[in-house]
Parts: structure tokens; sequence; C-alpha cells
């Protein structure tokens, strides 16, 4: 995605991340659509709604033509969550780098409003106990007059089916005609939930090491959909606003912090013992140098990380260490992503091993992979961790380990990765496990520039938001 200096004239901040007009409307009601362009010719509504993770879509319209889209949330920190998220990521869809301004969408009708707050209504329609003879090609044509449907699933084990519609008015006259038509209104018809409303196991937890909550002692599933949402979008304004003020417009999207003046004869896993807030993607440490680049997955851990140790001293073996950006690697490869759907990290589980194995076996054998880390042998439980210094190369022993006679019958798959816990931080004389790193970014802001103090998040000319390129209206 292309970002010019026009989308960030003015930094962020706050959660209204909307574009001011002329006219000094500030209301965020009309900004919860964004105008998606440079669109591959062979895009479908499936495969650009894909890319959307953080809200309730109330209406999305693909224009071929134009190689464009109009997607409109309910709220607009939904939206702001997803056009941040495209700034930071620069997604590809089909090859294409794709461009986003925010679209002026006209008020939400009463129907859409009442059935949301009233009914749980959404784009997604549930039908249950069909009968088995009931087939996919049924159902769509029973939807057919109701509007543009973007994906019908039927499991005929469980004689459920879910139709996705284009928008929720849609799937609101989806309802209502099942409801009156025979032999329909004798099945279960109900909304589902929305595929596009549906935070990964990842990103709650940056939600909660943003918000200071402790996974030990709050389960991250009881956060709502709609509070990490805004909580995100919080933290991805933020993020955005640190970036471009340490390192300008280009360091966007860095994921790679440099940790300079480490202490002679350091070790990989002390480093990462220091290196906490996020899922690392790598870790490359010269020891002639003493500098280590820490590639994040997500930049926004990147961010966070840079700005609480430029804030405070990072100290590993009671030597200050200097923490500065690295080298902008680029986005996530596509790839590496969908391994991290599935759980990839850096760290390989191994259980029910032998006793006859042992920790130089171990290493031995998993060094062929990549360069490792660090192993935790624990015999007496009859497990192991094998930490890569690469998540390629714990995605490479996964894939082979158990082609190796001697591993057979050892269980093995993806750990934690232990950089993802919630930073320490010596604070007041006691050593601080859960701080908000919202605050350490506000704090970072207030400090380099004097006028990020207004608690309302304001600057000297009023509320922070980004301007941007273009403004469209919703048609």
């Amino acid at each position: 995605m292309l970002v010019t200096k026009q989308h960030l004239a003015a930094p962020l901040v706050s959660s209204a991340t909307a574009p001011l007009t002329n006219d000094q409307d500030t209301s965020l009601e009309c900004w919860r659509s964004l105008y998606l362009s440079n669109l591959p010719s062979n895009a479908t509504a499936t495969s650009i709604l894909n890319l959307v993770t953080t809200g309730l879509v109330e209406n999305m319209r693909y224009i071929p033509h134009k190689n464009a889209a109009y997607i409109s949330f309910l709220d607009h920190a939904a939206a702001s969550e997803f056009f941040t998220s495209l700034i930071i990521n620069g997604p590809v869809l089909g090859g294409n780098r794709l461009f986003v301004s925010w679209a002026r969408a006209p008020p939400l009708s009463k129907e859409v409003k009442r059935a949301v707050e009233e009914d749980g209504a959404c784009r997604n329609v549930y039908i249950g106990n069909l009968p088995s003879t009931v087939t996919e090609n049924d159902v769509c044509k029973a939807l057919a007059s109701c509007g543009i449907i973007e994906t019908i699933k039927v499991n005929y084990s469980t004689r459920v089916a879910f139709a996705h519609f284009q928008s929720i008015s849609s799937a609101i006259k989806a309802v209502k005609t099942l409801n009156e038509t025979p032999p329909w209104n004798t099945y279960k018809i109900a909304y589902g939930k929305d595929r596009c409303l549906h935070f990964s196991r990842m990103q709650r937890q940056a939600a909660a090491i943003y918000l200071g909550i402790s996974s030990k002692s709050f389960s991250l599933d009881s956060i709502s959909n709609e509070a990490i949402a805004r909580t995100l979008a919080q933290q991805s304004s933020a993020a955005i606003t640190v970036a471009t003020t340490s390192g300008g417009i280009v360091n966007i999207g860095n994921r790679c912090v440099l940790l300079s003046q480490l202490p002679h004869d350091v070790r990989l896993d002390e480093i990462c013992n220091a290196t906490r807030g996020g899922v690392l993607e790598k870790i490359v440490y010269s020891p002639t140098t003493k500098v280590c680049f820490v590639t994040f997955i997500d930049p926004i851990a990147a961010t966070q990380f840079y700005a609480l140790w430029s804030l405070y001293p990072l100290s590993i073996r009671r030597q200050s260490v200097t923490v500065s950006w690295g080298p902008h690697p680029g986005p996530l490869e596509q790839s590496l992503a969908e391994a991290l759907n599935h759980g990839a990290t850096r760290n390989v589980y191994l259980g029910n091993i032998s006793p006859e194995l042992s920790k130089s076996q171990l290493l031995e054998d998993f060094s062929k992979f990549g360069e490792i880390e660090q192993i935790n042998f624990l015999p007496e439980r009859m497990c192991a961790f094998v930490n890569f210094t690469d998540i390629r190369f714990a995605m490479t022993a996964v894939e082979s380990v158990p082609k190796l006679s001697k591993y057979r019958n050892v269980r093995i798959r993806f750990g934690k990765d232990r950089c993802g816990r919630q930073p320490r931080l010596l604070y007041g004389g006691r050593l601080t496990e859960n701080m908000p790193l919202g605050w350490v970014l506000f704090e970072y802001l207030t400090k380099s520039q004097p006028f990020y103090a207004h608690t309302d998040g304001r600057g000297p000319n009023g509320p922070i938001v980004p301007a941007f390129s273009g403004e469209h209206q919703m048609k």
C-alpha cells in the first residue's frame, strides 16, 4: 500500500483517526467506511473481506470495473483499526499493493440499528435442522432475492448452513423471508457470527499487553470483541505516531529493532530473556560487533518495545543496552502469516521423549534445521523445548522431525514464544509484570512532543487525526 506524507500530515494519538473535512466536521459516525483501490482483476468479495478481522462489516460493495471496493463498518473504531492495520502492514492482494482512503458513509438505517441492537443482526444467516436432502444450491435459490451473497457453506453432517451476505440489510431481509416461506419456516433461522469479527489469540494478547492485563489472572477470551477493536485502534494509532516521530514516515511498519553495546560474551538466550512484548520472527546476533537485530512479527510490538526501552534503561547483565531502529524488513510474508494463523512460533515442543535422548543429542539433531537459541530439556517430564533463532527453522523442524525414526513416537508441535510475554520493568524499586504499554506509548509521545501532554489527546490545533490524500463519498 502506498503511503504518502499526506496520509500522516498530522500525527496519530487518539482513536479519532478519521479525516477532517473543510467544514471541520469531526463527527465519527460518518467516518466508518474505507475505499480500497488497486485491487487485482481476479479479486472477489470473499478475498477482499478476508483482509478484515477488526469488526462487524455493515456493507461491502465491490466495483470490479474500477478494481475498487467500499467496506463500511458498524462503527468508527473498527474502521479505524482496519485503516491503521493496512498502513502498518501494507497488505498485498493477488500481488497488488493496495491503496486505501476514508469514505464518507450515510448514517445507519433505523432498521439496521434496531436489528443489530435487539436481535444481534450481522451479515451471517444461520439455518439449522436442515433435512439431509437440502443442498447448497437449494439454499442459494431460497436466498437469491434477498441480496448479494458472499459465501454459502452447508455442513451436511451437522445439517446446518451459513450464508454470508455483503450487507446486514440483506441478511435482515433473508431472515424475514425464510421465516415466512415454507418449508424454510420449519427450520431454525437465526443470525450467526460475522467472520470479519474474529480476533486471533495473538490480537487478544496484544490488546491485553497494551492495557496491562495479566493473561494469568484474566481470561483473554472474556474481553469483548468490541473492546478489542477499540483497544487495537488506539494502539495502532499511537504506534504509527511513535514510529514516524522516531524514524520518519518510512519507518511505518518497521518490525526490526537494533540492540547495541551488548555485554561481552552475552548469550542469545539472555538477549531473548530481556526481549518481551511480542512474538519474534527472527533474531540475528553478531558477537564481533556486539549488536543484535530483533525482528518482531507485529510492527506494533516492535514500536512498543522501542518506546519502552527509550524511556527506561534496558539492562542485560547489569549493563545498559542501547535500543534503536534496525533496517525495515518490509511486510510479513504471506506464507509466514498463514503459518502463524496455525500457531507457528520459534519454539518447538517435544513430548513423550525417550529416556535415551539427551540434550546434546537434541542439539545435534535439531541444529541441522537452523541456529538454535536455547534448549529447555526436562527429562523428568519427558519433554523438551527447542527455541530456534528464526521461526522458519522451527517450521522446517516440525515438518521434518516426525519423519525421523528416533522421533517417530514423539509428540511434536509449536510451543509458546516466551518473548511474547508481557514486559517486566523495574519501576519504583519493584519488578512490574503488567506494565500498560498504552501508557508507555503516550508517555513517549509526551516527552518527545510536549503538546501530547493534553489528557484529551488533542494537539495545539485541535484533535490529532491524520490527513489523507483523497475523500470518497459512498454512493
